[in-house]
Formats: structure tokens, sequence, C-alpha cells
């Protein structure tokens, strides 16, 4: 039993080391001949460690692949005359056994089988016509020779520069060549001249006058042609068996026209590297090992930060003499690629290893780590590593941005001038320098006729006038909105965008207890503005101790946020309760009273002028209602029908829709709504701003697609409670209202998303349920049934 188990280890050992080795090489001749021939060729085959088998060409038992695997590693073709394979050997055999990885050696002669023919064309290369041989009437041997000029000496010169496929040159004795040429067109981007023909050689049948253009000329004459595929099999095509003779190998050679001593012939150095070439015993490179990690750390992280310092190595080996030994080189390059490359950098090589540190792109995405080591005689060497690039969490980004400052410093220079005059305020005194530069940048609002004891107020602040009230000064540049009640009529007010020096008139209307706008000519104005200095005393200063508190709750809205809303009267003028009309005067002033009030007995149409409850059906008088968006009903898709829970998400994009895909524009409406029922006492704004908090809290989807906008709308929830009286929402969420279970439901839908939520969404939303709770000392979790 034990013997049995050594014998399989054995065995096993056997296999996989015949297996690395890649030994086994197959020889096909069409003469017997061959071996004695050749003998010297062969034999440094098999003192270099391969198993030689000889075989004649025509063989009817020939076999290259069996049940797809390889017989044999390497196929040498020693049988230029060959017209057909024997047994199952034919030219796609061969093919499919280079696509494979398998390594080829073709040798013609002057005439070149139908078999080797078509073998060199699927190769990229091509063989002279049959009874052609290259000719060189100076470059020749001639104690070789018989006469007809070719048996060629070529000049080391002529061999390829790479080492490892030719030898050295500058060693290399000159070589014998006899046999036809090889042609190969310019399209072939894989092939190699090996050995070329010296500029006065040509290829043609001997002894016949050239009487047309030869087949191949001077230095486009191929006598040694090598391929190497893109799996890295390699094939040596050349047109003279006898370069690899004994004859050649030993010979001295006297070439024409050379008095100096016979020198001994190349032809031994030169096939002994070129097959050592072809059967992948040198210039073979492999990847050992590859790592990349951030400089300082020893693993590969998750995901790469952009601008990340990272460090990678790739340690490289090359086969010599059959041991891998570490490959040195100062010529490889590091690719880091997303589509293009966005950083190239060569490799410090020490020892087979090579390094590089490099600071990764301010780009995230999908990234490769490439190597591409394309180096004549080498294998092609190619490696990618994939990783992922991501930008910077919120908490990344550094504190103060260079291309930034000069926003800084404007923002900075805003608060200094509103600290300046709040500290002004407080102590009723105010810089002359302050005064003119406010007096000159801000705007004034003169409000003509106005009576004591009026409730007037600007954004988030409001107090009794008196008399002598004549309006606002130094009202800053931007949105604001003005309100005004008496003690017998609703609040109304109106949203301005405020320009830089900008005056606005206006005049009480006693009768109506309402504004009107005092039209007036550029002329009237300027003269206004002329004599602000004398009514200074009797205008109420803005008062810029709230103005932060408002921005918190306006910063969304913009001037065309104000012209699409505001209602269609002179001023835009919004009343918290305005003017209505009942059905049946509408319909009245419509068709006339007459076919209202006289019914047509013979036939009657019904209308309806109350309600249920008996209540007139009334709608506000045309003019006066805010026009705000509607929101769109829900589309019952094929998609929907299949969605898990309530998710209005298409809502919301129709919505967008609406608003020209503008997510801002949606917050500006938002904020709109809330401003005009918390300071303009409008029940309509808050029936909006609940249609609206109730669409956002139910779109599930659109908080994977639309991150930044709920970020957004999380800051603007989160002013608007902050901003708001302690007992606002007190009685509506004693109830069980909708403010509690819609934001129990969107709080709920975030942490439930998925785990590639934005992550700076679902911290900030904890912190706004954390916020919420404390508030209102109510839990904003959903009930478990």
């Amino acid at each position: 039993m034990v013997s049995k188990i050594v014998a399989a280890i054995f065995l096993l050992v056997a296999v996989c080391f015949a297996a690395e080795s890649k030994n086994r090489v197959l020889v096909l001749v069409d003469k017997d001949n061959t071996k004695q021939t050749h003998s010297l060729f062969l034999k440094s085959l098999e003192e270099r460690g391969l198993k030689v088998t000889l075989k004649r060409a025509d063989d009817q038992a020939l076999e290259l692949i069996k049940f797809g695997d390889f017989l044999y590693d390497h196929l040498v073709i020693f049988a230029p005359t060959v017209q057909e394979f024997g047994g199952s050997l034919n030219v796609n055999e061969i093919i499919k056994f280079i696509d494979g990885g398998g390594n080829v050696l073709v040798a013609g002669s002057n005439n070149v089988g139908d078999a080797i023919r078509e073998l060199a064309i699927e190769t990229g290369f091509e063989f002279d016509d049959d009874g052609t041989s290259v000719i060189d009437h100076q470059n020749y041997d001639v104690s070789l020779d018989s006469g007809d000029h070719t048996t060629l000496v070529i000049d080391s010169k002529y061999l390829t520069k790479a080492k490892l496929i030719a030898g050295d040159r500058a060693t290399l004795g000159p070589v014998l060549y006899r046999g036809s040429a090889l042609i190969s067109g310019s399209s072939n981007k894989l092939k190699l001249d090996v050995l070329n023909a010296p500029t006065t050689a040509y290829s043609f049948a001997p002894g016949k006058v050239v009487n047309e253009y030869p087949g191949a000329v001077g230095r486009n004459t191929i006598l040694v042609g090598a391929l190497q595929a893109r799996n890295n099999a390699r094939v040596v095509l050349t047109g003279s068996l006898e370069l690899f003779s004994d004859e050649f190998v030993n010979a001295n050679v006297q070439a024409a026209g050379n008095a100096a001593k016979p020198t001994k012939s190349g032809n031994g150095d030169f096939v002994k590297a070129l097959s050592k070439w072809v059967f992948q015993e040198t210039g073979v490179l492999r990847v050992k090992s590859v790592s990349h990690h951030k400089v300082g750390e020893k693993q590969p992280p998750r995901e790469y930060t952009i601008t990340d310092d990272v460090e990678y190595t790739v340690e490289i080996e090359e086969k010599k003499d059959g041991k891998w030994v570490p490959y040195a080189a100062n010529d490889v390059q590091l690719e880091f690629v997303r589509i293009d490359p966005f950083v190239r950098t060569t490799l410090k090589g020490n020892g087979g290893k090579f390094k590089a540190v490099f600071k990764l792109p301010d780009v995230y995405g999908v990234f490769k780590f490439l190597v591409d080591y394309h180096r004549v005689g080498y294998t092609h060497l190619f490696d990618v590593q994939q990783v992922s690039v991501r930008p910077l969490l919120h908490t990344q980004y550094e504190r103060f941005i260079r291309s930034a400052y000069p926003y800084y410093a404007s923002s900075l220079s805003m608060m200094m001038d509103i600290e300046s005059i709040k500290r002004a305020m407080s102590h009723g005194e105010m810089p002359q320098e302050l005064a003119q530069k406010l007096f000159n940048e801000c705007g004034f609002l003169i409000i003509q006729d106005c009576p004591p004891k009026l409730e007037f107020g600007v954004d988030y602040k409001s107090w009794t006038v008196a008399e002598k009230f004549l309006g606002l000064k130094l009202i800053p540049p931007g949105i604001h909105y003005f309100f005004l009640a008496t003690t017998t009529a609703p609040r109304i007010g109106f949203f301005k965008a405020f320009k830089g020096n900008e005056v606005v008139v206006l005049k009480w209307d006693k009768k109506n207890e309402t504004f009107v706008e005092k039209l007036g000519s550029q002329e009237d104005i300027e003269r206004i503005r002329d004599n602000l200095m004398n009514i200074d005393r009797n205008l109420a200063p803005y008062p810029f101790d709230s103005i932060q508190n408002w921005i918190s709750l306006t910063n969304h809205i913009k001037e065309g946020t104000v012209e699409r809303l505001r209602p269609k009267n002179l001023l835009g003028l919004i009343s918290g309760q305005p003017e209505t009309v009942s059905k049946e005067e509408e319909l009245a002033k419509e068709v006339g009273k007459e076919k209202v009030f006289n019914v047509n007995r013979e036939n009657p149409e019904r209308v309806r002028f109350k309600d249920p409850n008996g209540l007139p059906i009334l709608k506000v008088k045309p003019g006066f209602e805010i026009l705000f968006t509607g929101i769109p009903d829900i589309p019952f898709t094929e998609e929907a029908k299949y969605r898990p829970g309530i998710d209005n998400t298409d809502r919301l994009n129709l919505f967008a829709q609406k608003l020209g895909n503008d997510f801002n524009e949606i917050l500006a409406e938002f904020q709109y709504s809330f401003v005009v029922f918390l300071i303009g006492q409008v029940y309509d704004g808050f029936e909006q701003w609940k249609r609206l908090i109730h669409l956002f809290c139910s779109c599930r989807g659109a908080l994977i697609s639309q991150p930044k906008f709920f970020l957004d709308l999380l800051m603007v929830l989160f002013f608007q409670i902050k901003l708001c009286p302690d007992d606002f929402f007190e009685d509506v969420l004693s109830k069980d209202n909708f403010i509690a279970t819609t934001m129990a439901w969107f709080f709920a839908n975030v942490e439930d998303s998925p785990s590639f939520l934005n992550q700076e969404l679902r911290t900030k939303t904890g912190k706004v349920k954390a916020f919420f709770e404390k508030k209102f000392k109510k839990s904003f979790d959903l009930p478990d049934d």
C-alpha cells in the first residue's frame, strides 16, 4: 500500500514537472537521413533537456492534439517538400496548436510543398515561388557555392539587434544561408525580421535571365522571420533547411573577395539562440506578485479615496537556464487607468521588485493599476488590478479651500457689517462711514399716509408704528416680506426683491385699508431720494438683529419664485383672509342673472350653490389667490404595480418637471408656503406646506437618486421648526397628526434604505430626528403595528 502511494506521488511530481518544463519536442522530417545531416542541432536540443521525438511528416499515425490535450509542447518541421501531413495533423491543427500556446519552428528550401506554404501564409509570411533561391553575386562562399552564388555569407550586422533571439551580433561569426526567400507585408504587426539579406541580394531562379522584377530584392528579402502571437506563442520560419545542417555549422567561411583567413561560421550559435527563443527557454517574463496600498500601510483598502498617496509594487521574474530569476530593467511603466490613463509613471526596479509612489487623481470611479510591458524578444507582460476610488467624505474636506478665499472674505465682510450695525443700534449711534455705506447700498420703503397704531413688520420682525411713521430704511438687497395689519382687518403683505439703493413708494388706502403703489416718474423717485436725509428720523431702520433667522427661512427663494407664485394683483398682495366670491355670483357674472334665477321648467338644469352642510360654496376672488404649483396624481405604471410600499418618487419627479426639473425651486416653494403661513397668517400656505411635506416624506426611491435635495430639505425643516414658537404645532402633534406620522415615515425610510445610501444623508437624518424628539418631547419612531 505504501509503495503504491509513493509511486502515485512520484507520478504526480513527474507530471507537474513535465507540465512546468514544457520540454516535449516533435520533429517532422521528409527524408530519413535528416537525423544524420542535422545531428548537431538535434543533439543540442537533447543536451538542453528537451525530449525530442523524430517522425516522418507523412506518418499516418501522427497526432499533435489528442482529446483536447497537447501531446507535445513544441513542433519542428524539417520537411519542406511535404504536400500533406499524415495522420490527423494538418495546417488547421497546427494553428490550433499555436493558439493554445504551442511553439513552432519551420524550415523550407528551394522547393516548398503546399502544406508548408499554407502554414506560412497563416502566420503572416509567404515563401517565394518554387525553384527560386536567394542569390547574391558579391556575398557568397567560394568553397561551398556550386557556381550560381546561392550559398550566401551573411554578415552578423544583418541580424536583429535583439540578443535574446539571434545572439550577440558583436561576437557572432558570418552565417551561411542557402534556400528560398520569405516575403511579408507591412500589415503584419506581429512579425519580426530576424535575418535579412544584404542589399545586393535578390530572389530568382538560378541560371535564368532576370527578365522580370524579382519576388524579393535587397533588405526586403527575409531569410529568417519570427512571430510572437498575442498569447505569447512563438513561430519561426526560414527558407533554408541547411541553415541548421552539420555542414553549415562546422563550416569555415571564405567569403568572395575576402583574402583573409577563413573563419568559423556562426550558424551553430545562431540556431542555438534562435531555438532557445522559439522554445521559450529565454525571453520569458512573469509577474510573481503584485501589491498596492496607501503609503504607510501594508494591506490594500476596501476602496481608495481621491488624492490618496499610493504605493504600488510588482515583482517580475525572468526565465534563465530553466530557473526564474529577478528581472532587471529600467523601463517598466505603470498606468492608472479609467478608460484613459490618469497617471503614467516609470517604476523603479530593485532586485526584480518595481515600485512607484504617486498621488491618486482628484477623480473618483473604477480604476485599474495596469502594467502593459512590450519589449522585443520578451513575452508580453500584462497585469491588471481593479480598484475603486471614492470621493471625499464630508468630514474629509479641508476646512478652508484656497480658491474660495474671495467668498470667505465677502462673507466675513458682510458679517462684520451686520455686527457693526447691531452694536451701533444697541448703543444708539453709528459710525459715519458705516452709515454712509448703508445709505448708498441699501433700499428704502416709503409709506405715505400711514395711520398710527398699525402693526407693521418686515421679514421676521414687527412692531406698532407711531405717528409720523413714513416707512423703512437701510433694507439690505434681497427677498423681503412686508406686512401690515389693523385691528379691524386681516394681515396683508407682499414679497419684494429689493435691489441696491432702490426706493419704493407706497400709499395707504384708508377706505379699503390696504396698500396701493404710488406710481411716479423717475424724476419723482429721484426727488424723494434726495429728500431721504430730511425724513430719516421718520424712517424705522431695518431690524438687522433678525436677518440671520430670515435668511435661514428663505435662502432658496429667488426673485423668480416670487414672480411665479405672487397673486396677480397690482402689488402681489397676500391677505390672511382674501376676498371670496360665491359660486352663484360667479355663474351670474358669466351667464347673466336672468339665466341663473329664472328656471326653465321644461328643461331644468340643477346647479348646487351650497355644500352638504348648507354653507355657500366660495372660492378666492381671481387675482388674490397664491399660484401654488399643483401636485400631480400618481401615474399608475406597470413598474409601479410591483413597487413595494408607498413610494411617491414618480409624483416628485412630475412635480419637478413642472418647475423645469429645478429641485431648488421645489424647496423655494416649500419655504414660500411656510413663510406666508407663519408670518402672513395665510391658511392656504399651511395647506400647501402640508401637501409638500407629505410628498417629500413618502419618496423612498428619491432618497437614492436625489440625496442633495433631501440634504437641503433637512436643513430647511430644521430651521423652520427651530424658529417656530414652541406652541406652534402643539395642538396638531397631540393628536397623532400628519407631521408626526409623515416625519416618522421619512425617518423610517432613511433607516431602512440600502447600505449604499448617501452616508451624509443618513447621518444628518439621525441628527434631525434627535432634534425633533427633543423639541417636541415625542418619539418619531413608527409604532410596531
